[in-house]
């Protein structure tokens, strides 16, 4: 739907079946959903679920709204008109099967920011600020921050530092044997 109006936050709360997703009190004056009731693409409770074909086929969408849902699908190529209904809900039906799962995480996401700070901090030679700021692409503040409010504070991490030849080297402390 962002791609449709241009407004971003459309993207996380817009389903095409439903609408918009009441995500705060303040959508209560949401212009989007004004515009959902006078259209009719909710019915009177607010949405409408479908869990088959068949079901889509008896679902009272009109074309504006089947157009709309096909538009707002990933991948596919954008219709003005809705020619032969019957047909364009199978290939609506089609598409929507063809969609990854979201309840599936994704396995995509690499390891975090602070996951790699870390690691720098465990290796034998240590990590300077400067090191950590030009790999992580930080400005120095930022790495002192990190590593005096989150390392230290929050995750209770022992930071040990030494002046070296290449300047002060941060290493991750060991626990002291009692």
């Amino acid at each position: 739907m962002g791609a449709i109006t241009r407004i971003a936050w459309c993207d996380a709360t817009f389903n095409p079946w439903v609408g918009c997703l009441r995500v705060s009190t303040a959508c209560d004056r949401c212009y989007a959903a004004a515009l959902s009731w006078r259209y009719g693409w909710r019915d009177a409770k607010g949405e409408f679920a479908v869990a088959s074909k068949e079901e889509l086929h008896a679902a009272p969408l009109s074309g504006k709204r089947l157009l709309a849902l096909w538009n707002a699908l990933p991948g596919a190529g954008k219709r003005r008109k809705v020619g032969d209904r019957e047909a364009l809900i199978d290939q609506l039906w089609s598409a929507i099967e063809a969609l990854p799962d979201p309840d599936r995480p994704s396995d995509a996401k690499g390891p975090s920011k602070q996951a790699a700070v870390i690691a720098m901090l465990q290796r034998p030679e240590g990590v300077t600020i400067e090191e950590v700021a030009s790999a992580m692409g930080w400005q120095r503040h930022t790495v002192r921050g990190l590593f005096s409010g989150t390392l230290k504070k929050k995750r209770g991490l022992a930071l040990a530092s030494a002046k070296e030849e290449r300047g002060r080297v941060y290493r991750i402390a060991e626990p002291a044997s009692a």
